[in-house]
């Protein structure tokens, strides 16, 4: 695997520096503990008006709800997901209930990137890798009865060790590596400094 700099500022937090997306994992299991931690983690995120919309559902590799969650992944990330040590579905619920009182949640989705960053922050904390997938079919979750039809999933995430690029089908093992970032002058504007971006 190479690494290629990624020019990150000496005072960024060691978490954020080691983390990445692999899609190599070893056949190492991890255990509810680890996973509780990291969805522990997530739920520590800020949301709107404290409404923590975010809803986690797990399982690991060696229970009965594995197979029900690997269905849930599209054909391309079912081929390398489905060796990791367990899969987090994370969802959303769009509405907020307080003191009987419905509020929409329009910033739902906003939110849960919040808790899933905190998530990924921990679980390399903890030794472990994680990579969210959008490739997934959301109405297999409803159908497989891991999700109730109100909740909106987001992601799936893999979690797991790391494992060799080798073991990985042969279309992905020249992909697993971290992938560079874009200069912050590409991306970050001072002031009215963006109004000038053609």
């Amino acid at each position: 695997m190479s690494t290629p700099s990624l020019n990150t500022p000496a005072d960024m937090l060691p978490a954020i520096k080691r983390r990445w997306s692999p899609r190599a994992y070893s056949d190492r299991g991890v255990d509810h503990k680890q996973i509780e931690s990291m969805i522990s983690a997530a739920a520590m995120a800020p949301s709107a008006y404290n409404s923590q919309p975010w809803r986690f559902v797990y399982s690991l590799r060696s229970d009965e709800y594995w197979q029900s969650f690997v269905s849930v992944l599209d054909e391309f990330n079912r081929s390398w997901a489905q060796q990791a040590s367990a899969l987090i579905l994370i969802a959303s619920t769009p509405e907020h209930q307080n003191d009987g009182k419905t509020r929409a949640l329009p910033y739902h989705q906003f939110d849960c990137g919040a808790a899933w960053m905190q998530l990924a922050l921990q679980a390399e904390h903890l030794g472990l890798q994680t990579h969210a997938m959008a490739g997934i079919h959301r109405e297999r979750a409803v159908s497989a009865q891991l999700l109730p039809n109100h909740w909106q999933l987001q992601v799936a995430v893999a979690v797991g060790y790391l494992g060799q690029a080798n073991d990985l089908p042969a279309t992905l093992r020249n992909q697993e590596t971290r992938r560079p970032r874009l200069p912050l002058s590409a991306i970050a504007y001072a002031g009215r400094g963006a109004a000038e971006v053609s």
